[in-house]
């Protein structure tokens, strides 16, 4: 935009120069993080001013006076939008120091009101001037107009109604809303009295207010002030300086920002609210993950503004539906009259990617307040980027009330419900595979030395010590082994790193005592690494009390013959399994897989190929990704699955063997029909427990 940059790098050096009134509750507010504090109110002012100008062009009774030689000082003062018909317009905001601007700075802003005056209204002006990066940052995630129609189609909003946008940004709800009930003939000041906008950003509520008085300037009466119902306040400020009343509806994008990004008076504000709901003791993590302040802002604007048989549609990052740190958010059960809430149903636009620039998985949540709790399952509806809509259902993992939600048909949910039981006994028990915790000294590349020893060479560029010494040696083979990474395996399909072993010196849990007496040189392998080996998290922690050359999560099952493995993250489940390896620099022996593998022990490779087969059946990997992809994949898989052990008398049990045996052989290939047989009998096998 002409003269644009130029009023920009002016204002920044202004306020360089000379803080103004209002930049320090600013920066407290919206500059918190932030690298160039100065540039970003610079460009905050310019765009509030943007915004003025925007208002009095749309209003008949102003517009001419944007032609006036000096704009600066009326455009910052309510008196002359108030005899035009807007009342409390601007408003008293942080950005006002531009009505006192001084020369060079004032003749630069002039320029740019001319500019804008000049050029057509145009929307969006915020999101096209700051960065994406830092609106992500500041979790500025700004609704298409599309997006605010949706939802308040699904929330059955009817003009007239009351709404709240308890975060309201720009205001695309709010204006929405207002067009709406413009449209239907109920009255401009009708349209607008039940409408309500709060925002902490003063520069969010000033553009909220033009857009609506832009959105009814022509049914404006200068002998009758209409004031834009927009304020500057917190969801998280209990106290009587907001005072909303509650309402039926309230509709919304809350920020998808983590706590720990919040200003530091805003984030110390979260624990007692995070108590309050249930959500944790600490205010910025659950159980190592962060407080999604979205959630909070959706329990707070429930327990604050919504009336018992009100409803709320929200836009959130899916996430929230699946997460250890959405956990408590899932109960929608907040205190006071608007809880339990239930859940209507739910809206999943990752297909769309409706948010530009943002990668997250949006979803529409629609609940109301009051109504006894959710009965599962419920309405999911994901939307295609054809405008299609695949209806499916979704509920927590059963036997829970709060868990991560499964998606899929009414079959789907009959089987779920007698495949997942946290409360029945496991018939199976997974374990995690080796943690070194300095992989680059413990994962070698090795070649054969002669005389029954064995040259190895380190890597420390594999672990979290690259600046540990390479070093070769030569030990016994005694406590070498094949290694497995998480990064090897795929359905049906594992084999060992091509170029890497493991040195594991223990068969139980800890470090093997007698190493330096029966395995010399492996134990003298360890010696130049004992300060950085007694430094491990999982050693000092655990096992302080050990050899040095101890590992973590290692024990006799680490050596089973048979396993059945899975990786701890993936985008989506899979198993496979592996028996007694040739390998030809140690011969016969066994693979140990390491820890970014979780693993089950078997007998046999009847029952291996069996469990294989179980887990990898689309209707039970489907389902195990559906609620563990965003947890990890970990002891879980099989420790909240009601499977049925393997028994060799069985005969779907021996077919279930016989077909995963066939498909490892082929490499993890699938003929035709087998997934559907696996399916089938998947749930043959269920449906008898």
């Amino acid at each position: 935009m002409s003269g644009f940059e130029a009023a920009l790098a002016a204002l920044e050096t202004s306020v360089r120069a000379d803080e103004p009134p209002g930049f320090a509750g600013w920066r407290a507010l919206c500059g918190h993080g932030v690298a160039n504090p100065e540039r970003l109110f610079a460009l905050h002012a310019l765009i509030a001013l943007a915004a003025r100008v925007e208002v009095a062009a749309a209003l008949p009774a102003l517009r001419h006076r944007l032609a006036e030689s000096s704009r600066l000082g009326w455009l910052h003062r309510d008196d002359g939008f108030t005899g035009a018909g807007l009342a409390d317009f601007p408003g008293v905001t942080p950005f006002d120091c531009l009505a006192a601007a001084a020369p060079p700075l004032a003749a630069e802003v002039e320029a740019l009101i001319s500019a804008l005056a000049a050029a057509p209204a145009r929307s969006g002006l915020y999101q096209r001037l700051v960065p994406p990066s830092l609106r992500r940052s500041l979790g500025e995630v700004y609704t298409p107009p599309g997006l605010a129609a949706h939802a308040l189609d699904r929330l059955g909003w009817q003009p007239g109604q009351e709404l709240l946008d308890p975060t309201c940004g720009s205001g695309v709800f709010l204006v929405e809303a207002l067009r709406r009930g413009m449209a239907a003939g109920v009255g401009a000041e009708r349209a607008l009295s039940g409408l309500h906008g709060l925002d902490i950003n003063p520069l969010a509520v000033l553009t909220a207010k033009a857009a609506l008085a832009v959105t009814m300037a022509a049914a404006l009466d200068p002998a009758r002030p209409v004031a834009m119902p927009v304020r500057l306040g917190s969801v998280f400020d209990y106290s009587d300086i907001v005072t909303i009343p509650r309402v039926g509806f309230i509709a919304g994008n809350p920020p998808w920002v983590k706590a720990s990004r919040l200003p530091p008076g805003q984030a110390a504000a979260l624990k007692p609210l995070c108590q309050r709901f249930g959500l944790s003791a600490d205010h910025h993590y659950v159980g190592g993950i962060e407080i999604d302040v979205a959630a909070l802002v959706t329990l707070c604007a429930l327990e604050r503004w919504l009336r018992p048989g009100g409803r709320l549609a929200f836009y959130l990052t899916g996430s929230l539906f699946a997460s250890a740190s959405g956990q408590g958010f899932r109960r929608f059960a907040p205190p006071g009259p608007a809880g339990p809430c239930r859940v209507l149903a739910v809206d999943d636009f990752k297909a769309v990617a409706p948010f530009d620039g943002v990668s997250v998985h949006p979803v529409l949540l629609l609940l109301e307040a009051g109504s006894g709790g959710t009965q599962w399952p419920v309405p999911y509806r994901v939307l295609g980027r054809d405008g299609a809509a695949r209806e499916v259902l979704a509920a927590p993992v059963p036997g829970t009330a709060d868990g991560p939600w499964l998606k899929g048909s009414a079959g789907h949910h009959a089987l779920w419900r007698r495949l997942f039981d946290a409360g029945a006994p496991a018939a199976y028990r997974a374990r995690k595979g080796v943690t070194t915790d300095r992989n680059g000294i413990y994962f070698v590349s090795a070649t054969n030395a002669g005389d029954g020893l064995v040259r190895i060479r380190n890597h420390p560029e594999l672990g979290r010590s690259p600046e540990l010494p390479r070093l070769e040696a030569e030990i016994e083979p005694t406590h070498l082994f094949p290694l497995l990474r998480g990064r090897g395996l795929t359905p049906f399909h594992i084999a060992p790193d091509p170029d890497l072993r493991v040195i594991i010196p223990q068969r139980g849990m800890h470090g093997d005592p007698d190493l330096p007496a029966t395995c010399p040189r492996t134990f003298a392998w360890f010696q130049p690494f004992e300060a950085e080996l007694r430094r491990r998290a999982s050693f000092r922690r655990y096992q302080a009390r050990q050899p040095y050359w101890s590992s973590w999560s290692t024990g006799p099952y680490s050596f089973a013959p048979w396993k059945v493995l899975w990786r701890e993250i993936s985008s989506r489940f899979a198993a496979a399994y592996l028996g007694p390896v040739e390998d030809p620099l140690l011969g016969a022996t066994v693979a140990v897989p390491d820890h970014k593998l979780y693993f089950v022990p078997v007998s046999n490779e009847d029952e291996a190929a069996y469990l294989t087969g179980l887990l990898n059946a689309p209707i039970i990997s489907e389902a195990i990704t559906s609620y563990a992809a965003a947890l990890g994949l970990g002891t879980g898989v099989v420790e909240t699955l009601r499977l049925p052990s393997y028994d060799p008398a069985n005969a779907g049990h021996r077919e279930v063997s016989a077909l995963a045996r066939a498909i490892t052989g082929r490499g993890g290939t699938l003929a035709a029909g087998e997934a559907e047989a696996l399916d089938r009998l998947a749930l043959f096998l269920v449906a008898l427990l």
